[in-house]
């Protein structure tokens, strides 16, 4: 997990934070870094943990979720975990099928 808050003018009381999961590194530094030249702060988990520990501690504007990670785990629980517990957060899926 990378956690990349941004160092623009923007205060961080107004920046948006999105969690993006996607394991493969190369993807994750792509979006990441687009997003952080958009005045977004961003916090980065390559896994299945990693993004369920972020969830619990932090509230996101916005999920980029990977629904293939590598691990014998699927994006989808993530999703349902999400669901479960805020109906409100968006959530954009990214799949290579």
């Amino acid at each position: 997990m990378k956690s990349t808050r941004n160092d623009y003018d923007t205060p961080d009381e107004e920046r948006e934070l999105i969690l993006v999961v996607e394991d493969s590194e190369y993807l994750n530094d792509y979006i990441s870094k687009n997003l952080q030249k958009n005045n977004f702060d961003v916090i980065q988990c390559f896994s299945e943990k990693e993004a369920y520990r972020e969830l619990s501690k932090n509230y996101f504007s916005l999920v980029i979720l990977d629904l293939n990670l590598e691990e014998k785990s699927s994006g989808m629980n993530i999703l349902h975990s999400i669901r479960l517990h805020s109906r409100m957060i968006p959530v954009i899926i990214l799949s290579s099928i």
